[in-house]
């Protein structure tokens, strides 16, 4: 199965768009099957994304997940689905979505991914679909807290959901994620990391430290991180996943490497920040126009 690069983005009449580039066929560029769809998203929403998974704001505030529906072979599909995930965000929150898995075949169903966003509130939070759903078979990579909830009138059940520190941002601050192999984990977990802005112009970090046998969430404030541009927006790039390649094999999520990397605006430049043990080495992109212009003020 041959890899391409696709494209999602809002257009002006906020339907929920995408393209498809590959450099193997002909043409290299299509339109996506997603936009036969006819999705729409709120004006200011953000989106994000990890195959076979979307997320999106509804102009009610609600987060929305589109999903390619596969066949049982989990190959791309022309058809999407699409449901409300029952979360309340603050309008025009940023979105991040990650893996929770570094198997493509458990991305792929419920309780796949995790996406952090902004609560009504102003704190930084993040929800798992369907996790009250999964049985005791799912393998959980990241801490969690537990509740009582009444799954009928005869029963009661534990509940668990993910566990975040408090951290209240400025509203609308960027946010970004990324997911990678755990090492030398049999149970196919990953770690997380999530870079966010704070009011100081510091791109701050929430990770998943692993090293003890349950896995718990820490925070830093990178050196190499701090001082960006106020109105930057941040980027993080997962490593892809399959469940087969031209040869057949699964492809699995990567452990962390040179190509972990997170991108950035300081001083109208566009900033390379790789990610080497828990801190970052940052170089300044070279692009066709050396930098890139700052957003107006609005």
């Amino acid at each position: 199965m041959q890899a391409q690069t696709q494209l999602f983005y809002t257009g002006g009449d906020v339907r929920l768009l995408g393209t498809n580039m590959n450099d193997q066929s002909d043409p290299r560029v299509v339109e996506d099957s997603i936009n036969n769809a006819a999705y729409t998203t709120d004006r200011e929403s953000s989106l994000a994304a990890y195959w076979p998974w979307l997320v999106c704001q509804s102009p009610n505030g609600g987060l929305v997940h589109v999903r390619n529906n596969p066949p049982a072979n989990l190959n791309p599909a022309s058809t999407w689905g699409s449901a409300d995930i029952g979360v309340t965000a603050l309008a025009g929150t940023k979105l991040a979505m990650v893996p929770l898995s570094t198997n493509y075949t458990n991305i792929a169903g419920k309780g796949g991914y995790g996406v952090f966003y902004q609560g009504t509130d102003s704190r930084l939070s993040v929800t798992i679909t369907h996790l009250s759903e999964m049985n005791s078979t799912y393998v959980q990579s990241w801490p969690t807290s537990a509740f009582s909830c009444d799954l009928a009138v005869e029963e009661r059940k534990l509940i668990s959901v993910p566990a975040l520190p408090s951290i209240t941002m400025p509203k609308r601050a960027a946010i970004a994620a990324f997911s990678v192999a755990r090492p030398a984990d049999t149970q196919q977990r990953v770690n997380t990391y999530v870079l966010y802005l704070d009011s100081a112009s510091n791109i701050n970090m929430l990770y998943t430290d692993s090293s003890s046998s349950s896995a718990i969430w820490r925070t830093s404030q990178p050196a190499a991180l701090r001082g960006v541009d106020s109105t930057s927006n941040i980027a993080c790039l997962t490593m892809a996943t399959s469940v087969r390649d031209e040869a057949g094999n699964a492809v699995m999520l990567e452990e962390a490497s040179d190509d972990t990397k997170c991108f950035f605006q300081k001083g109208g430049a566009l900033m390379e920040a790789r990610l080497n043990g828990l801190d970052w080495i940052v170089e300044t992109m070279s692009i066709a126009n050396d930098t890139v212009p700052k957003k107006s003020s609005r």
